[in-house]
């Protein structure tokens, strides 16, 4: 066990293991370590004679869930403090979280090639997916062909998109076009201009 420590198991004994070996209710006792902030399961039994066998599972952290909870490796939310760097994942209901880590290790996998990692992934409310890479740069997905549209962004960006960076990463890149990207570079290299950039939702 890597966050749960003896002190607290030793505290969930002391106050919710009452009775005998007989009378000792084993639902209670399992749902008091299933409350510890880092136990994702509990299995409590009787080892005859005065004995009980508890086995713990502890949650593996994956990702931060907004700025209060975690996600586990099953894609389940869960609220316990760790200081530790995660990627960050944002959704409107913590039931997306699934999904969000479905694409995270999916995303993931078509980035390798250019060794580029997630630090964020937003699922907005319209279903629309955005990803912040560790350089900073955002990349926006939209609500369809998102595999296809990165896929196609890692197929170009060597010989293109990589030419832009200036010596600060790019600071936006939307991917929602059928025959090219939209990219917004950084304040730093922005030059003065007279027009608003206009942005399309697809």
């Amino acid at each position: 066990l890597k966050y749960i420590t003896r002190e607290q198991i030793e505290r969930v004994v002391k106050n919710d293991v009452n009775g005998n070996f007989l009378s000792v209710d084993l639902i209670a006792v399992r749902d008091a370590f299933i409350k510890m902030p880092w136990v994702r399961d509990a299995k409590v039994e009787r080892i005859w004679p005065l004995g009980l066998n508890v086995k713990l599972e502890e949650h593996q952290a994956i990702a931060h869930w907004g700025s209060h909870a975690l996600v586990n490796t099953h894609g389940e939310v869960f609220r316990a403090v760790l200081e530790e760097k995660f990627p960050v994942f944002t959704g409107p209901m913590e039931a997306n979280s699934k999904e969000v880590i479905e694409k995270y290790h999916l995303f993931s996998q078509i980035l390798a090639p250019l060794q580029q990692s997630i630090a964020k992934i937003n699922l907005s409310s319209r279903h629309a997916w955005r990803i912040q890479l560790e350089s900073g740069t955002t990349l926006e997905l939209g609500r369809v062909a998102m595999e296809e549209r990165l896929r196609r962004y890692v197929s170009v960006y060597n010989h293109s998109i990589a030419h832009l960076n200036q010596g600060a990463p790019l600071a936006y890149i939307d991917l929602r076009y059928s025959n090219g990207f939209a990219v917004n570079v950084s304040d730093v290299q922005k030059p003065p201009r007279d027009k608003r950039e206009t942005r399309k939702e697809t």
